[in-house]
């Protein structure tokens, strides 16, 4: 088959321009350019271009030699991608050492070794990172995940080229391309399709999965094995091609956001977009190709591999290197491109011509090199971090962070997924005087506190607790990939429903008030995080008139809000714990602390109870109290601190008129199985 088709492929140094436009969608958007919303989607654009690229390399061999070396292609990716990454990996594992706690050493550490093996992708699914939370996400390995998601995508589909090629030996290139043409089709179909599904369904697993992400390479490969045009397009043609291009790929970036559901259908905007601009410069060069092969943009494509690699370790540590005196906006972009340039020149270009490492053999024996070398440096931060973790002064800090509440572990605080409300009893399972914790994860961490409190006073104790989904009547956005969260909805109707079957003596509410919402069953627009106190109240009103009249209602003051991981400051102070305490005055949702107070006196049923100042006595809060660490998290209270405010909370629960009247009659006993305590 050699020699029988033509390969037509050449360097397209609009492409360099593409690359650059990519880059830098994606480094705005995580400097924090608000103009650029929708700035990550410059990882689909490069998913594209690699697709057209690699493609169109492997067919060009096919037609020129009637096969696929599969080791020289993948010497020629090492070349091109292992040095650049190993140098990156190992700063960012020196950064860790030098900036963060032991245990977010470990984390990286891991993330390191993943990356050095091409899965982080993976790591990222099972540890259920959410890549959009920049407040939560900060491992400087994070942005490996597209990487790895080429990586895997290359090492099946130059095999696959191969046997195709194989299949092809005797017969004309042609045929071999329209084989090629209908399995690419099949995956851009099959895969986008998954993305469609997954996105739905479990938009982690979609993000960051090579099954959902694969149509995005497939519609660059599909442009390389298309046949050219034997008619030169007309050149308006051309331009209004190309124009609509642009205008798809920035107008993505501009216009969508983290809630944009990604992959899915609006991701078809940068990869068609990509795909127009790629057919459009086939033929002669339009306005906007001539634009895309400046100088300044080719600059910018050449280094947008090294770019990407040093931007996101420069944001995470931009404070701990230069504090507050430069902005992240402006110095991030500017310094990890200066390290790109310095990177291109010293490290990337040499090792792509380097004569020495051209043989196949010695560049995957330098591959299996750098990856041991990283794998190493991960396993030398790993095992101080593993030792230090263990250390007697750390031990209250993983006791706050890891000890789950009863709710968490027999199963009673609800999934997202999950609709029908568990009959869990607790406390005084015998009593026919029943108390119902009714809320999010903000609700359930006050339970131990509750359950104690329930057995003493002769209370049995019906958790009906759902991760992210207030009692409080609105319909809430989860975060990015942003969705409705319609199983709050219904999870809450029927916990009412059950309410009024129940007739409960008493009812606690408490919740987290920041959410993306509107008021349940409203078309009305959606409010950002936190949720507005005239919104917030009405929806609780809302809830307070659907629950049983004779039912005592209980408002317990949430909880103040760090905004931070306690136990990763303390990791880093475990000696100086009062760096890490925070202002009282900014950890409230704004004219929240004075709601509860006003309906309980517009409400005869409804008591409040504020342990506010139990928990932060003074302008600022501490976060340790009597070797106590008092949160979990970045918002929830420890289960060790709950259960040591629990005789504050008994003691307020005595005096509620309804649980301290005795009772005068028996309430029907709940039936069913259920967790005991």
């Amino acid at each position: 088959m050699a020699g029988s088709g033509r390969a037509n492929w050449q360097f397209r140094s609009d492409i360099e321009g593409l690359r650059a436009l990519a880059i830098l969608g994606v480094v705005l958007f995580h400097a924090g350019a608000r103009g650029v919303p929708g700035g990550f989607l410059g990882v689909d654009v490069f998913f594209v271009l690699s697709g057209f690229l690699i493609t169109g390399v492997l067919v060009a061999e096919v037609y020129s030699t009637g096969r696929v070396f599969l080791p020289a292609f993948w010497a020629r990716r090492i070349r091109r991608l292992l040095p650049a990454a190993t140098l990156v990996s190992l700063v960012t594992l020196g950064l860790s050492a030098r900036f963060e706690s032991p245990f977010a050493q470990q984390i990286h550490s891991k993330s390191a070794i993943a990356f050095a093996t091409y899965w982080s992708n993976l790591l990222f699914i099972r540890r259920g990172t959410n890549y959009f939370d920049q407040s939560v996400a900060t491992d400087p390995f994070l942005h490996t995940w597209s990487l790895a998601i080429e990586e895997q995508f290359y090492l099946l589909f130059a095999p696959l080229c191969l046997l195709l090629a194989l299949w092809a030996r005797r017969r004309t290139s042609e045929e071999f391309r329209g084989r090629f043409l209908r399995c690419t089709i099949g995956v851009f179909i099959l895969s986008f399709a998954v993305s469609l599904v997954l996105t739905a369904q479990r938009p982690q697993l979609s993000f960051y999965g090579l099954p959902s992400r694969g149509w995005e390479f497939a519609a660059g490969g599909l442009l390389a094995l298309l046949p050219r045009q034997t008619r030169v397009r007309a050149w308006r043609t051309n331009s209004a091609l190309a124009a609509a291009g642009l205008l798809m790929i920035v107008g993505s970036l501009l216009a969508l956001d983290e809630s944009t559901p990604n992959p899915g259908w609006f991701t078809l905007l940068p990869v068609l977009g990509t795909a127009a601009l790629i057919y459009a410069g086939q033929e002669e060069r339009t306005a906007i190709g001539r634009f895309l092969e400046t100088g300044l943009m080719r600059w910018m494509g050449r280094l947008s591999y090294s770019w990407y690699l040093w931007h996101w370790p420069i944001a995470v540590y931009w404070k701990d290197l230069v504090g507050d005196r430069i902005p992240l906006l402006f110095g991030m972009p500017l310094v990890s491109l200066a390290l790109a340039q310095l990177t291109y020149v010293v490290i990337e270009a040499p090792a792509r011509k380097a004569t020495w490492l051209q043989p196949p053999r010695r560049s995957l024996l330098a591959a299996l090199g750098m990856a041991i070398v990283t794998v190493g440096a991960g396993l030398l931060l790993l095992r101080p971090a593993n030792r230090r973790v263990d250390d007697p002064e750390f031990a209250s800090i993983l006791q706050a962070r890891e000890t789950r509440n009863r709710l968490t572990l027999t199963g009673c605080l609800l999934s997202e997924e999950e609709i029908a409300p568990k009959d869990c009893r607790f406390g005084d399972t015998s009593s026919t005087r029943v108390m119902v914790l009714f809320g999010d994860s903000h609700a359930a961490q006050w339970f131990d506190a509750l359950h104690l409190s329930a057995q003493r006073l002769g209370l049995m104790l019906l958790p009906m607790t759902k991760s992210g989904c207030p009692s409080v009547a609105l319909t809430v956005r989860l975060p990015a990939p942003s969705r409705i969260y319609a199983e709050c909805d219904r999870w809450r109707e029927l916990v009412v429903r059950r309410l009024r079957e129940l007739q409960p003596l008493v009812v606690v509410l408490t919740n987290h008030p920041w959410y993306t919402g509107r008021l349940e069953g409203t078309g009305d627009k959606w409010s950002s995080p936190p949720t507005p106190a005239a919104l917030w109240r009405k929806g609780l009103e809302s809830t307070l008139a659907r629950l049983p009249a004779t039912t005592a209602v209980v408002l317990i003051e949430d909880s103040p809000r760090p905004g931070f991981d306690v136990p990763e400051c303390l990791f880093k102070h475990v000696r100086e714990p009062e760096q890490c305490a925070f202002l009282k005055e900014s950890a409230f949702a704004p004219g929240m602390r004075a709601l509860d107070s006003s309906l309980e006196v517009a409400d005869a049923r409804v008591t409040s109870l504020d342990f506010t100042d139990e928990i932060c006595p003074g302008p600022v809060c501490p976060v340790v109290f009597e070797d106590l660490i008092m949160f979990s998290d970045r918002n929830h209270l420890s289960v060790p601190y709950t259960l040591r405010l629990s005789p504050r909370v008994e003691r307020a629960l005595g005096k509620v008129p309804a649980i301290n009247r005795q009772p005068s009659q028996n309430l029907s006993h709940p039936g069913g199985a259920a967790p005991r305590n």
